[in-house]
Formats: structure tokens, sequence, C-alpha cells
């Protein structure tokens, strides 16, 4: 069947198909074609019980389509259908021209489904359908006991897969969307009080920040005080408007909730409030952590990294290049020959790494500072021979942001090596020999990509076939 040349009833009859493609090129026919008759031909494939599933779900997005606002009725009764229900409630708040006129009761029934993906349908629906109202019912959502900021200067649990979470962050969207200050505001106190902070930390409004510490002075609560302050401190800044003069680099400094943060009409509130309690306070510590974590820039609380690596290693790689071993007397195809033979000693592979210098510019653990290409993941990505291939011709195959720069910055400074973290703000770059340089946006001059890699070529030399096929061997069992 050519898909232009059928008509409606044939197109409709596609959608019983097992193919999902041919599903989907059926759907999309029928939605050029007039509505009048394929929103009574999709309806009755919707209805009918006896089809599967998949057939009957393709029919109610075309019919949810092709029918419009008009559709809506019989949307709501599909919601009646416990096997429909999650999509008839995805159908219904699909479009939001439509949404605005469909009925809040569904939603806030389906809240209790004992279907959590009926739940989720419907916490995502109520956020797109633009009624404040719904708010009242989505701060109801119980936010887990997993809902915890990571330890300082730790990876967030970001690839952990956590489902209990998924409800109460679905919530906090959805009342930001509505942007449900007042309700948020009217919560605290009371057992909604963390999704309320939750949501309340997006929510750039001065009525947010006055109801915040309008109700920090109600509260004896220890916890719920420390919550409000983070909330708080949350709402210091907010993220500039995009004007097209920046971007993020491939290494941009993670701290922090904003890449570019400015102040807005609340800041100087914000602040006189939080430096009163900070001045009472007898943890400073925590306003120290604050300030880390969301690079408020407040000079009175510390905190902040004034250098962001401990150097650990010093290596002389010079030294080490000119010394000739079996790789640095052969061409490089003999070595690639010969390491095709050799499976090579992972352990000794290990101490090579560091003897060889590779420590001084690669880390192994994402917990150690990030120097230049990270490898603690490399043999998830290159091919044996492709690694050795990228340590005897390091200018053969440069990895994406770590290239050279030389950054020329006021005071006729100039700096060359790998940037290993990038803010709006700042630069932090390393050079071959390990030293980490911190240098304002502001005073950059001029940045300069090089066409060759920093590493110097000839690092190998020294080792013999059985060393480098260690080495190698070694790097390649990096997958972490």
């Amino acid at each position: 069947m050519e898909v232009k040349k059928a008509n409606v009833e044939q197109l409709v009859g596609a959608l019983k198909l097992g193919s999902s493609v041919a599903r989907l090129a059926a759907q999309q026919e029928l939605l050029t074609r007039p509505a009048a008759s394929v929103a009574p031909a999709s309806w009755t494939l919707v209805t009918d019980a006896a089809q599967p599933l998949h057939s009957r779900v393709a029919a109610l997005f075309t019919y949810a389509q092709s029918a419009g606002s008009q559709g809506i009725g019989n949307l709501v009764k599909l919601t009646e259908d416990a096997t429909l229900r999650e999509f008839a409630l995805k159908a219904l708040a699909d479009r939001k021209a439509w949404a605005q006129q469909a009925p809040l009761e569904p939603f806030l029934k389906a809240l209790n489904d004992p279907s959590a993906r009926v739940q989720t349908a419907a916490i995502i629906g109520l956020g797109r359908l633009g009624k404040p109202e719904a708010a009242t019912a989505l701060l109801q959502v119980k936010v887990p006991a997993s809902f915890v900021a990571p330890a300082g200067n730790t990876e967030g649990p970001h690839a952990t897969p956590n489902s209990a979470i998924v409800p109460a962050h679905l919530a906090a969207r959805a009342l930001v969307s509505l942007n449900a200050v007042d309700a948020c505001v009217k919560a605290l106190g009371t057992g909604q009080s963390t999704l309320a902070l939750w949501a309340l930390r997006s929510m750039h409004d001065p009525k947010a920040v006055d109801g915040i510490i309008a109700a920090y002075g109600k509260t004896n609560d220890a916890a719920l005080k420390k919550q409000m302050l983070v909330t708080l401190a949350r709402l210091y800044q907010k993220e500039a408007d995009y004007d097209g003069s920046w971007w993020w680099s491939t290494r941009p400094d993670t701290h922090g909730p904003y890449y570019k943060a400015i102040a807005w009409e609340s800041s100087p509130k914000v602040k006189d409030f939080l430096m009163k309690q900070w001045q009472q306070s007898g943890d400073k510590a925590f306003y120290a952590d604050l300030n880390s974590r969301l690079r408020m820039n407040i000079a009175e609380w510390g905190g902040q990294e004034t250098t962001v690596a401990k150097e650990e290693v010093k290596v002389d790689l010079e030294k080490i290049k000119n010394k000739k071993g079996q790789v640095g007397e052969s061409s490089i195809e003999d070595v690639m020959l010969a390491l095709e033979k050799l499976k090579g000693n992972a352990t000794l592979g290990k101490t090579l790494f560091t003897q060889q210098g590779c420590i001084a510019c690669h880390s192994l653990s994402r917990n150690e500072p990030m120097k230049g290409p990270f490898m603690g993941q490399i043999g998830s990505i290159m091919s044996r021979d492709q690694i050795a291939e990228s340590i005897l011709k390091p200018n053969a195959s440069i990895s994406q942001g770590f290239a050279t720069v030389m950054i020329t910055a006021k005071g006729k400074k100039s700096y060359m090596g790998f940037v290993t973290e990038e803010s709006a703000s700042r630069v932090v770059l390393r050079d071959i020999a390990g030293q980490v340089y911190t240098i304002k946006a502001s005073d950059i001059i001029s940045r300069k990509e090089m066409e060759n890699s920093m590493m110097p070529a000839g690092l190998a030399n020294a080792l013999s076939y059985e060393e480098f096929a260690s080495l190698v061997t070694f790097l390649s069992e990096q997958k972490k």
C-alpha cells in the first residue's frame, strides 16, 4: 500500500500493523487529510477494545491532533479507562493552546492512581494546563529521603537511577511552570515545606524572597531554617539572559546553579538578610560551604577556591623523552606490529603510567583534579591500537576540548596549557608542568588554540616493547 494513495480507512487500518515505522507513517499521512474524516475514523479504532494497545494508542494521538479542542470531551471519557488513562492524560495536555480548555478533575484524580506512570502523566499535565489552582494538589507529592545534596567537591548522583525522586522532581518543575509562588510560600512550615522550597529556588520573584524571609522568622525548626537559607542563597543570583557573546566550553565549571550569574532586583535584600544570619551564626562553615557550592562571591564568608587543583606530581618530561630504548629506536610501524603479539602486564603498566609522566597531565579517577584528557574510561572509547598511536603520535588526534591553548592576558602575561575548567567569569588552565592558573575572563586579551598537542612526542622512547604493551594494556582496561 502506497501511503499517499491510500484513503482514510486504509490509513487507519495501517495503525493496526505491528511495525512502529508503518504506524508512524500512517499517522503522519492521516494528519494531512481533512480532520472531519480522520477524527471519527481514528476514534472508532481508539474505542475498539479488541485491538492491541499499541494500535489504540496510535489512533488516540491521531484523534487528539485531528480533532483539536473539539476532542477534549472524548479524551476526558478515556481517562476513565485504566488501559488508556495514561495516554489520554498525555493527549489532553499535549498542546498548550488546547490544554487550557481541559478540566482539572481527571488530572487531580490521577495523582492518586495506583500506576506511577499515570501519576507522572498527571503531574506533567498539571504543569502544562496553566491553572494555578492545581498547585495545592501538586504540593501533596511526597519528597523521598534520597533528596539530599551531594558532599562538597563530589559528583552529584545524576547518573544514578532513582525512580523515587521522579514524581517530586516533576512536581517541582510543574509548580515553577505555574509560577505558584503564593501556594509555595503558604506551604512553608507545613509538611510540604521541602517540595515548596525546591520549587521556590527556581522562582526569581520578590514575593518568593519576601515569603521565605517572613516564614523564617515564624519557625523554630532548625532544619527548616537551614533549608530556607539554602533556598535564599540559590535566589541570590540568577542566570543571565543569553546574548550570543558567550557559551559553555567543553570543560565548563560545574559548580553552582548558574553558568553566568547576575544580580536581580531582590539580590540586595537576600544578601542583607543572609549577612545578618551569618553574623549571628556560630556555624560559619555552613555559609562558607554555600559560598563555594553556589559561587556566590561573598568575600566575607570565605570558602571559595583561589586555586583549583593540588599539585601532586612534578615530572621532567624532557628527561623522559630523551631516553632511548627499544621503542625509541624503532619505527612506529615496528612498534605497532610488536604490540599485536604482546599482551603486556597491566600491573607494570600502572607503574609506568606514573614513571613515564602520564600522571602529570591525565587523571584516572573523577575524584582526582581534572587535568588533560581523562583516562579513567579511555578503554571504553579507544582500542589498544588507537591508544598506542595516540602515545606515539600525539599530534595525530587531539581530543575535543584538550587542544593546547595560548592565552594572552593583561599585564603582558601569557599562559599555555589545557583549559581544565571554564565559566563566564574565569578560565582555569594547567600547563605541561602541572601548574594551575586561574585567569579572570575580563583580563583575557586573546585566546588561540594551537595546532600541535601539548603532549610531547617521544615519552615512550625509553620503553621496551613489553613495557609499552603493558602501558597500553593498563590504559585499555580503564573503563569506569
